[in-house]
């Protein structure tokens, strides 16, 4: 045997030795209880880093090989005033590791039990959630992948869901004192309104419980779109103010920095059926801003009887 092919024999199996340990080591890690409590501080720990002082995250105990996908017993991120902005638990996901090794995360399957996202408007004007993930510069685009440039979920499910909305809120001010006084008494106590007093102010809120949620498609990030998008294939909640109980809701939801688009192709009420279209707007400072379009296919007095009491 030449000596060159000797050389060439030791490399070959000395980087095979290589690859056996590596591997080796990665499912020992993955595949152990402490090397799983290992990954779940470091990503704890480089979100931590990340955030600063404006927030801090909380990542419960991982279980699942780590290879193919992952169970999240708990989740939860919280403001720099220890307020949640959002939690769930358990959590399933389901990857390709190759898709990771390409710098993509192609989420093949993402089931979110019990989450609450809590949306909350300072006074300033300045969303809770913009104070923890402030808006940077814009990165130059480059051809290179970075991790967070594509991000894609294949088929996502959300299970018993709540969304909180709080916003100031005030009587208008064309009212005397008096009767800004009457009027707050009223939203208080008849309609189901959620007004409160806080240290910046009253502040109403409006809640969606029982949410259940199946998208069939969901794209968080892709390099060659604009926007977030979910395709909505069933959807069911129910909403406190006005008091709606939505089910078999279909349709696209578009997801700007500060605008929503939708096009419902189908929701139903109790005894309403219809088809809605539209926008939600909030990039300026005050209300948030409303362009719905409602087409009633079957229409129940029953299911708009808080629009006025005596309403039949």
């Amino acid at each position: 045997m030449s000596r060159r092919r000797l050389v060439a024999i030791i490399s070959a199996a000395a980087l095979l030795l290589i690859g056996v340990v590596a591997a080796a080591t990665v499912l020992s890690v993955t595949q152990t209880d402490l090397g799983r409590d290992y990954v779940r501080r470091y990503l704890q720990s480089q979100v931590a880093s990340r955030l600063g002082k404006r927030g801090k995250m909380y990542i419960g105990r991982i279980s699942g090989g780590l290879v193919t996908g992952v169970v999240v017993d708990s989740f939860a991120i919280r403001d720099e005033e220890d307020s949640l902005f959002v939690s769930a638990g358990p959590i399933e996901i389901t990857y390709d590791p190759r898709d990771i090794l390409d710098k993509r995360l192609l989420v093949s399957e993402l089931v979110v039990h019990n989450p609450i996202v809590n949306f909350r408007r300072h006074s300033d004007g300045v969303w809770n959630y913009r104070r923890i993930f402030p808006k940077g510069q814009s990165r130059v685009r480059t051809p290179e992948r970075r991790f967070g440039d594509y991000v894609v979920i294949d088929n996502a499910v959300i299970r018993d869901g709540t969304v909180i909305v709080t916003m100031p809120w005030s009587a208008p001010d064309t009212l005397s004192a008096r009767q800004r006084d009457s009027v707050l008494q009223r939203a208080r106590t008849i309609g189901g309104h959620e007004i409160r007093e806080t240290k910046e102010g009253l502040k109403k809120t409006w809640r969606w419980t029982g949410l259940d949620v199946e998208a069939p498609y969901a794209r968080i990030a892709d390099p060659d779109t604009a926007g977030r998008l979910i395709v909505i294939e069933d959807m069911d909640v129910d909403e406190s103010d006005p008091p709606f109980r939505f089910r078999n809701v279909r349709g696209p939801v578009r997801i700007g920095d500060d605008t929503v688009r939708f096009d419902i192709t189908n929701f139903d009420l109790p005894g309403s059926s219809g088809r809605a279209r539209g926008m939600v707007h909030w990039k300026q400072r005050g209300p948030v801003r409303y362009d719905v379009q409602v087409a009633g296919d079957k229409v129940s007095l029953s299911d708009i009887a808080w629009v006025y009491p005596t309403l039949p």
